[in-house]
């Protein structure tokens, strides 16, 4: 029990500072405070996260965790093409926007709206992808760990999908409302 405690506070603590440190208001501090460093912040904010997510999987896995119903071959092969495809959207949408939101490539101030490739058929193609593929992972191992573990990156993806959408729809108006019309936010037809 206290490996789950320890994981749910850990989940928390990873998605309040990857939140935190996403704010325009910190963002403005730094470039305030350390112009020289602000150039930087995506990169640094970037491999930070990647950091933290790697330590908190480490801990995840560390330690067994009860399963909570016992897979079936069907249920494994089923589970193992929805990681496939989670796993090919996710690949696809970190190549195509990898070089800006790494932070390794400038930021333009003239932005397109990328309504193209995935983004046809969800507006939020990446978030598609990674839940699809936390799904599947919890479909092939059905533990407490992966239950905890999606239950936090779907509540977080929730909730920065609401924040996206918000911050888009500033940037690109009425481009984005037209759009928005027409193509859902996460799944396809539904949501």
């Amino acid at each position: 029990m206290f490996h789950y405690l320890v994981l749910i506070l850990l989940w928390l603590v990873f998605c309040l500072l990857h939140s935190v440190l996403a704010l325009p208001g910190l963002k403005d501090f730094v470039k305030n405070c350390a112009p020289k460093l602000f150039p930087h912040y995506r990169l640094l904010y970037n491999i930070f996260a990647f950091v933290n997510l790697g330590i908190l999987l480490w801990y995840q896995y560390s330690f067994t965790s009860e399963y909570l119903l016992t897979s079936s071959q069907v249920v494994k092969i089923v589970a193992g093409i929805i990681l496939t495809v989670g796993g090919t959207i996710m690949c696809y949408c970190i190549y195509q926007y990898f070089p800006v939101l790494s932070g390794l490539k400038k930021i333009e101030n003239n932005k397109t709206l990328i309504i193209t490739g995935p983004n046809k058929f969800v507006r939020h193609p990446l978030y598609f992808g990674t839940l699809i593929f936390i799904y599947g992972l919890f479909l092939f191992f059905p533990s407490i760990s992966n239950l905890i573990a999606i239950t936090a990156v779907t509540i977080y993806v929730m909730i920065g999908i609401e924040y996206e959408e918000k911050k888009l729809n500033k940037e690109f108006g009425e481009d984005y409302r037209a759009y928005s019309s027409k193509v859902k936010k996460l799944f396809p037809g539904i949501y």
